[in-house]
C-alpha cells in the first residue's frame, strides 16, 4: 500500500527538467550504522564482511527503509520530475554493481580528493579485481526498485556506475584471470546489462550511468591511470571508453530514458579532477548514444566555461546543467541559476536543456558537508527555476 498521497502530488513533466543526480544525505542514525558495520574496511561491501558484520545488516536495511520512505515522500512533495531512493542502502554510489558481484578482494588503492582550500582526503576504495573472475550473485538495484515501487508509482530512476569508470581503477592482471583491462570491462558490461534488464522489467523507465572516466583523461594528474596512456591518443582513449558506455545501454526499449552523469568526483564536498571539457566535447556530445547527459558544471574555474556546449548536436542529447552545487552549504538564488541557464542557452536551445545538481549529495555514506535542510532547499530551488524556465 502506498505511503505517498498521490492526490496531493503534482504531475511530473513528461520531459524531466528538474532532478537530482542520485544520492541523498543519510540520516545520522543510518550513517552511524554504516560506520559501525564497515569499520576497518577500505572497500565497504557486504561481500567482505565477517559474521559479526553480516549480523548487523538487517538493522541497516530497516533504517534504510525508513530513510528511503522519508526521502521519496520529500522529493515528491518538492516536485522533482523523477526521483531516486537516495541510494540509502549503498555504502558508495558504485555499489549497485559492486554489491552484485562476488570474487573481488579489498583494495588499498588511494585516489586523493581535494577542496578549495587545498586540503586532501582519501575516500574508500573500489574493489581489487584480478585474483579470480567476478561473478554475479545479486541485484541490489532490483531490491531498491521493489521497495520504492511498494511506496509509489512516481517516475523513478536507478543509477549504476558507467563501464568506463573501470578503466581508471587499478586492477591486478598478474594471475592471468583476465587477459586485459578490456577483457574485464567487457565482462562487466555483460553482467551489468543483465542487472539493468531486470530493473527495467520491474517497472523503471529511467536508467542513469555515473562517473565515466572521460574527465580522468582530461586531467594530467590522473591520465596515467588509464590503460593505453602513452600509446593511445586522447581521441583513441575516448573512443574506447565511449564504446563501453554505449554498449551497456544498447538494445534497451525505446521508452526507457538513458542518462549519463559526467562527474568530477564527489567525496565529503571534495572533488578529484579538473579541466575544461573542450578537448573531448565534440567526440563526447556527438558519439554517446544517451538521451540525456547530466554535466557537472557548477565551478567554471575548475571545469571551464559553457563554450564546449557548442558541440552538442541539434538532434543530440538533452543536457541537464549541473549548476546547483551539492558540495556547498550555501543555497544559490533563483536569479543566479536562471542566469547560468541563459548563458548555456547561447550554445544549446533552452528546450534541449534541463537542470540538476552538480552531483549527488552523498556519493559515499558519509555524505557532503552540508545540512540536510540545505539539501532540500537546493532541490526545491531546482524545481522553482525549472517551473519559471519551462513551465510546471
Amino acid at each position: 500500500m502506498s505511503v505517498i498521497d498521490e492526490r496531493t502530488t503534482r504531475s511530473p513533466r513528461a520531459t524531466p527538467r528538474a532532478e537530482c543526480v542520485g544520492s541523498l544525505l543519510r540520516p545520522p542514525a543510518l550513517r552511524q550504522q554504516f560506520a559501525g558495520i564497515y569499520a576497518g574496511l577500505n572497500t565497504p561491501s557486504p561481500r567482505l564482511l565477517d559474521e559479526a558484520g553480516l549480523e548487523q545488516l538487517p538493522e541497516l536495511q530497516r533504517q534504510a527503509d525508513a530513510a528511503i520512505a522519508a526521502a521519496v515522500r520529500r522529493q515528491i512533495e518538492i516536485g522533482l520530475d523523477v526521483i531516486t531512493d537516495g541510494e540509502m542502502r549503498r555504502s558508495m554510489f558504485t555499489h549497485s554493481l559492486v554489491d552484485a558481484l562476488a570474487g573481488f578482494e579489498e583494495s588499498d588503492a588511494e585516489f586523493p580528493f581535494t577542496n578549495e582550500h587545498g586540503e586532501a582526503m582519501v575516500p574508500p576504495s573500489g574493489p581489487l579485481i584480478g585474483g579470480q573472475r567476478v561473478r554475479r550473485v545479486a541485484n541490489p538495484a532490483l531490491e531498491e526498485v521493489r521497495y520504492v515501487r511498494s511506496l509509489t508509482d512516481y517516475p523513478l530512476k536507478v543509477t549504476f556506475p558507467a563501464p568506463s569508470y573501470w578503466y581508471c581503477e587499478q586492477l591486478d592482471f598478474n594471475q592471468g584471470v583476465y587477459a586485459s583491462h578490456q577483457d574485464f570491462v567487457d565482462h562487466v558490461v555483460r553482467i551489468q546489462r543483465e542487472l539493468i534488464a531486470e530493473v527495467v522489467q520491474a517497472g523503471v523507465g529511467y536508467i542513469q550511468m555515473d562517473w565515466p572516466s572521460y574527465v580522468v583523461a582530461l586531467d594530467p594528474k590522473w591520465r596515467a591511470h588509464l590503460p593505453g596512456h602513452g600509446t593511445m591518443s586522447l581521441e583513441q582513449l575516448m573512443e574506447m571508453m565511449i564504446a563501453a558506455d554505449n554498449a551497456v545501454i544498447a538494445g534497451l526499449p525505446e521508452d526507457v530514458t538513458t542518462a549519463l552523469h559526467i562527474c568530477r568526483g564527489n567525496y565529503r564536498s571534495m572533488w578529484m579532477t579538473e579541466g575544461s571539457l573542450e578537448p573531448i566535447a565534440e567526440q563526447m556530445f556527438g558519439e554517446l548514444r544517451y538521451d540525456r547527459l547530466l554535466v557537472e558544471w557548477e565551478d567554471p574555474e575548475r571545469e571551464g566555461d559553457f563554450g564546449a556546449l557548442r558541440h552538442v548536436p541539434g538532434d543530440g542529447p538533452l543536457i541537464a546543467m549541473g549548476v546547483v552545487s551539492s558540495k556547498s552549504a550555501e543555497v544559490e538564488s533563483t536569479d543566479e541559476i536562471e542566469r547560468r541557464l541563459e548563458e548555456a542557452a547561447r550554445y544549446v536551445p533552452i528546450e534541449q536543456l534541463g537542470l540538476t545538481t552538480q552531483c549527488g549529495f552523498a556519493s559515499t555514506w558519509e555524505g557532503n558537508e552540508l545540512a540536510e535542510e540545505s539539501q532540500w532547499r537546493k532541490l526545491a530551488l531546482i524545481v522553482e527555476v525549472a517551473d519559471r524556465v519551462w513551465g510546471p
